[in-house]
């Protein structure tokens, strides 16, 4: 049977059916988002939520198991593979329905979210949805070719809709939140800003000696690195050329650089031509488990975006850097406590002088006052960024608006 809006504080009461198109395996983008948000909710709530995801790519023994239920994926979207996953999908969660009661539901919208249309039609339960992006509301339009482009119109009416009907839809940014309500024609209390959590037990300070002896690093000091997806466009680049500019001031250096892709070799050939090829560790495509060993490794974490529309994201390198220790330097966009907390230098992505000047400094910070930085920036970030405190925030906003859909529901 059904819910209806229903007055409860959902930190401690109410069953809650979470359904996401992201992989929850794959070590960069929605996928660890997804993975860390998974373990927060259970972590906060425990089994009373439910995971319906697509089947993951590599094993997720650390999440729990129980409570996971797998539909078939969707390969990036593949036009061949998707109706697939929607149908699957789509079966899964009516079969949750049918034997459990859920008070509300939680969608993290993909492209043509058939599958959320589909439900919110079928049931009254009330629903909210979890990280708004606009890359999903228009990626058809300008990546999908000619059935993209067909396709985009329809695409944008499902996800203005879903939003319309929405306790509240949530985005990791001010900027997100603007375009987003700006696209999609809604007013300022229904698109909301919840910033990007870091899971803090599983990034946190440690030895950075261990973790370049597990990495094959040596005895490499100091080291600089980029960890993520598209280095050659958020942050990678630049490493190389600053590195060339550093070596002199720090015979020792090394530099780390995680992400996979065609353009890496573009970088690898850069490398060599300044000279520096035997410093730079190109690790590729890291499985996330070993994503918190690589920043551990970093003396410094670098994450820099060339496309100007990247500057609305709230990157979770970022905060992952940070919760281990780590001091960043970061382009400008959606980082403005890294400022106001002086946990880093932010400098325009071009300008490789200035890049340079605030590896520098970070690197010549004294030993205790590299120490003193280390637990300042792991207590900043436990306290006001960590996974969990988002979570916290987000319980407690959808049990508000589930209470107001009671008290403004029209009578009978």
């Amino acid at each position: 049977m059904d819910a209806g809006p229903i007055d409860m504080d959902l930190r401690t009461e109410g069953r809650i059916l979470y359904i996401s198109d992201a992989d929850v395996s794959v070590g960069y983008g929605p996928g660890v988002n997804e993975n860390e948000f998974i373990h927060a909710m259970h972590e906060a709530v425990g089994d009373r939520a439910d995971f319906l995801v697509p089947r993951p790519l590599e094993p997720v023994d650390d999440l729990p198991q129980h409570l996971l239920h797998f539909c078939q994926p969707h390969h990036r979207y593949n036009p061949l593979r998707y109706p697939m996953h929607v149908a699957s999908q789509l079966r899964a969660a009516q079969r949750l329905l049918r034997e459990h009661h859920f008070d509300l539901l939680v969608f993290r919208l993909g492209v043509l979210p058939l599958v959320s249309r589909s439900l919110v039609r079928r049931h009254r339960i009330p629903y909210a949805i979890k990280t708004l992006g606009t890359g999903p509301l228009e990626v058809l339009h300008h990546r999908g070719g000619w059935l993209g482009k067909a396709l985009a119109s329809p695409n944008r009416s499902m996800f203005r809709d879903l939003v319309a009907g929405a306790l509240v839809a949530d985005t990791d940014s001010q900027g997100h939140a603007a375009a987003l309500r700006q696209r999609l024609d809604s007013d300022h209390e229904q698109i909301v800003w919840i910033d990007n959590g870091v899971n803090t037990r599983r990034f946190y300070p440690g030895p950075a000696a261990a973790a370049r002896r597990e990495l094959g690093l040596g005895d490499a000091h100091p080291v600089i690195g980029y960890v993520g997806s598209r280095p050659w466009e958020r942050g990678g680049t630049q490493l190389i050329e600053a590195g060339a500019r550093l070596v002199d001031t720090y015979p020792g250096l090394a530099i780390v650089i995680v992400g996979a892709g065609e353009p890496v070799e573009d970088m690898r050939r850069r490398a060599s031509e300044l000279g520096i090829a035997e410093r730079c560790h190109f690790a590729g495509y890291v499985p996330y488990r070993m994503i918190p060993r690589y920043v551990q490794s970093l003396d410094v974490g670098v994450s820099i975006s060339l496309p100007p529309e990247r500057a609305m994201n709230s990157e979770l390198k970022v905060r992952q850097y940070l919760a281990a220790g780590r001091p960043v330097v970061i382009s400008p966009g959606s980082n403005e406590f890294v400022s106001e907390e002086k946990l880093g230098t932010v400098v325009a992505p071009d300008d490789i002088e200035a890049i340079t000047e605030a590896l520098s400094f970070w690197l010549s910070l004294p030993g205790p006052e590299r120490a003193t930085f280390e637990r300042r920036a792991a207590a900043y970030m436990d306290e006001h960024l960590s996974m969990g405190a988002m979570i916290t925030r987000r319980l407690v906003l959808w049990g508000e608006r589930m209470k107001r859909s009671v008290q403004t529901a029209p009578a009978g």
